[in-house]
């Protein structure tokens, strides 16, 4: 128990944390690029975090008997997008913590997990909760114990539903140790196609693909082989590794036909959560310059903490708005693509987001791509706003996020610029 409270002493409250900075924060918001009336009809969203999914055709001196993901090879060039993720070779709960709720989790004392340590109330202005006043049904998926990062504990007070855990996958069948990807598909269309008047929002976390990734027989049979791995070790880590990514491809070729054929509009969000290649191999690899985290460079923390999305859908219009983003903008992405207006909220979050797209721990870089030491952006607008936000939501009254939640609806650019002439 010590061990889980030990964060909760590191923070602290901001010193400007009181009553009248919603007024502030009102005036830092920029509407510009809402959208200027409702969308006719709110499609459906399914985002699916595919567990330790990675394009291995970045890696280009890696060399397979066959393409690993043939499916996201050929979409990737047109709905892909590359994003920041604050986990390697583990951590899903935080990468979920940061597209759920919009915050990011280098503004929490390294080694933290939030849904372990802090989520212990409601999230207001989560992403699901937000799709619940605009009438969404909101439902997670995951083959995996529910209690598991307490996701069961966690998912109501961000806003979901209802929670299919692996409880509801008896008799499903499995690949290595875990469910296999294809069962969570069909549950992931079970449940996208079930009746409803409502539109629905679905978030899902594969397992098939979970480590470890050392055990020669983890498979029966295996379709994909590295030709050139340096060690006996790391090809039947590439192997194992590379065979789960050609399941979760081919699960990801079935959702994308099925959501490319549905009458109702449909938004389908996939990606990966982090790399799960271990560091020694990597450098073994000439992946990257070291083994030892503190002596990667710029060039290698991007590296390990870039993973890759796809944005599908049955409308020909949708696109990423941006093509690199970090998984706590994922949200503003996906709303903007969708022409779904944002609360206040969000659009601080996009606003914030922007002026430094990329803050993970111990790297961050400003608009123009520079890495920026974190000591320069202390007094920053940014760090200004996340520090506040996180307080607020976390471990404050939520006075703040309550008021760029509750007490607005969904803003329109006209709207707005009414609003900003008052």
């Amino acid at each position: 128990m010590l061990a889980m409270n030990v964060h909760l002493m590191n923070t602290h409250v901001p010193s400007d944390y009181a009553g009248n900075s919603q007024k502030l924060f009102s005036r830092k918001i920029n509407y510009s690029d809402a959208p200027t009336e409702p969308v006719a009809e709110l499609p459906d969203i399914v985002i699916l975090l595919s567990e330790s999914f990675f394009n291995l055709n970045h890696f280009s001196s890696l060399h397979f008997n066959v393409a690993p993901t043939p499916s996201f090879d050929r979409e990737e060039a047109r709905y892909g997008a590359s994003v920041i993720t604050p986990a390697f070779g583990g951590g899903t709960a935080n990468v979920e913590f940061e597209i759920l709720t919009g915050l990011r989790t280098a503004l929490l004392p390294n080694g933290s997990i939030p849904y372990m340590q802090y989520i212990d109330k409601e999230v207001p202005t989560s992403l699901p909760n937000y799709l619940k006043t605009l009438g969404y049904e909101t439902v997670a998926i995951h083959p995996f114990d529910g209690s598991f990062w307490k996701r069961d504990q966690v998912y109501p007070l961000i806003g979901i539903d209802r929670f299919i855990d692996k409880s509801n996958f008896e008799n499903a069948p499995t690949r290595g140790p875990f469910v296999k990807d294809s069962a969570l598909a069909q549950k992931i269309l079970e449940e996208l196609d079930s009746a409803s008047k409502k539109p629905k929002f679905i978030f899902a976390a594969s397992m098939e693909n979970h480590g470890n990734y050392v055990d020669p027989n983890r498979y029966d049979t295996r379709l994909i082989h590295s030709l050139n791995a340096p060690t006996q070790e790391m090809q039947t880590v590439l192997d194992n590794y590379a065979e789960g990514m050609h399941d979760a491809d081919q699960s990801f070729a079935a959702l994308t036909n099925a959501v490319r054929h549905r009458s109702r509009p449909t938004l389908f969000v996939f990606f990966g959560d982090h790399l799960s290649i271990p560091l020694y191999m990597m450098e073994d690899a000439g992946l990257v310059s070291s083994d030892y985290f503190d002596l990667l460079t710029s060039k290698d923390r991007r590296t390990i903490h870039t993973v890759q999305a796809a944005l599908i859908s049955n409308l020909d219009s949708i696109r990423w708005p941006d093509r690199r983003f970090q998984m706590n903008n994922m949200a503003p992405e996906i709303l903007r693509a969708a022409g779904i207006p944002m609360s206040p909220y969000w659009h601080l979050i996009n606003a914030a987001s922007s002026e430094f797209p990329v803050h993970i721990y111990g790297y961050l870089e400003d608009a123009s791509g520079r890495v920026i030491p974190s000591s320069d952006v202390t007094q920053s607008s940014y760090m200004h706003t996340m520090r506040l936000l996180t307080y607020d939501l976390l471990f404050g009254d939520q006075h703040l996020v309550k008021h760029l939640n509750g007490d607005s609806q969904p803003i329109y650019a006209k709207t707005a610029a009414v609003a900003s002439k008052d």
